[in-house]
């Protein structure tokens, strides 16, 4: 696990610090340290019960932490009530009105806070030209798409200028294709009202399309903090390696260490890996390496002076996806592991078969070391 850091920074509008959620003696939140940055798209992401939810309830006011300071612009906000704090949230189920129009669905925040008709008006036609929903301001929730209903949501979100958007899962209920137009469509919306949003998902390629930062949650802890493509590339942790995106985890022992790397021994043989963690002599670790950073030739053809790492296996498994194939590998000299490898399909198209006797091979600077437990 990755012990999570706060770092001062000036252009941080939340701050988390030592944020801890009990209920009795379970503890579902461990004491969460981050900042949140003026502006960014900022994706917590983990599976259920990794203790995303919680941390957007209790930064939107809906649930008390148990320990901990809450901090917006310096200031200790964790006992204020939900409509005082300059947060608005969307939510999976969007709670529109039934009974209302879109029209007055977006004008309800104004509304109920006295605001001046003229203003109100105003601010509603703006916000529903942003959300492409103009045309569509007399309709009824029932009367519109999925999508439709969670613009407006949207829209009723970002009428009142809010200093921050907290959004629960609100694409969940989406088919596949409205959720892939969604993310492009938030994003877009986000940078065009230079608004910090908070999105909470369980959906690695959803974080990854959206984000600007991901922290990445599993068992009420923080695994890991960074950009999808630090995330993506650089691993921390064992579960961040097997939960964002597809991923070959190595099982192995630190034998040394030097100036160029770990040395590790494995059932599949022994390189130097020179990312990642520096792991003490004879602890458990990880190799990780991305399927597509393998590269896959027939054994016939394998170069003896090749001074890449290699792993000689037996071809397993051939699919076909389009401009790529997923294959398997079984290593000959550890039948019971499976490496999962991407290949090109003009590539898998030249003559590849299950059954083929295959060298699977990668360069040094695409492998990285985590600690594993057990």
């Amino acid at each position: 696990m990755m012990a999570s850091t706060v770092i001062d920074r000036s252009d941080d509008i939340i701050t988390l610090k030592g944020v801890t959620k009990r209920y009795g003696n379970v503890t579902v939140l461990e004491p969460v340290n981050l900042g949140v940055r003026d502006g960014e798209f900022l994706t917590i992401l983990g599976p259920s019960g990794s203790g995303k939810t919680t941390i957007l309830r209790i930064v939107g006011g809906f649930t008390l932490p148990s320990a901990g300071s809450l901090l917006l612009d310096g200031r200790d906000i964790a006992n204020e009530l939900p409509f005082r704090r300059p947060f608005n949230t969307v939510f999976q189920d969007y709670a529109l009105f039934p009974h209302m129009s879109v029209e007055k669905n977006v004008a309800y925040g104004l509304a109920v806070r006295g605001q001046p008709k003229e203003l109100i008006k105003a601010r509603v036609d703006e916000v529903l030209d942003v959300v492409n929903l103009s045309a569509k301001r007399a309709r009824y929730p029932s009367a519109l798409s999925g999508g439709e209903r969670q613009r407006v949501a949207l829209a009723r979100a970002i009428v009142c200028q809010p200093r921050v958007i907290l959004l629960d899962e609100p694409l969940a209920a989406l088919d596949a294709g409205l959720r892939r137009s969604m993310q492009v469509f938030l994003k877009d919306i986000q940078r065009r009202i230079a608004t910090t949003f908070v999105f909470i998902t369980h959906d690695q390629e959803e974080a990854m399309a959206v984000s600007d930062r991901i922290v990445v949650m599993t068992h009420g802890r923080v695994e890991q903090i960074g950009t999808p493509q630090e995330i993506y590339n650089a691993p921390k942790t064992e579960f961040v390696a097997q939960f964002f995106g597809e991923n070959n985890v190595i099982r192995a022992a630190v034998e040394s260490t030097s100036d160029s790397g770990v040395r590790v021994k494995s059932a599949l043989g022994s390189w130097v890996v020179p990312n990642g963690q520096r792991l003490p002599v004879g602890d458990n670790c990880g190799v990780v390496i991305r399927p597509e950073s393998f590269q896959m030739t027939p054994a016939s053809n394998s170069n003896g002076g090749n001074q890449r790492p290699t792993i000689a296996g037996e071809l397993v498994k051939l699919l076909f996806a389009g401009a790529y194939w997923h294959a398997l590998v079984q290593p000959l000299n550890a039948p019971e592991s499976l490496l999962k490898v991407r290949v090109p399909g003009s590539r898998a198209d030249a003559g590849f078969a299950q059954g083929d006797k295959v060298v699977v091979s990668w360069s040094n600077d695409v492998a990285h070391l985590v600690a594993m437990v057990g």
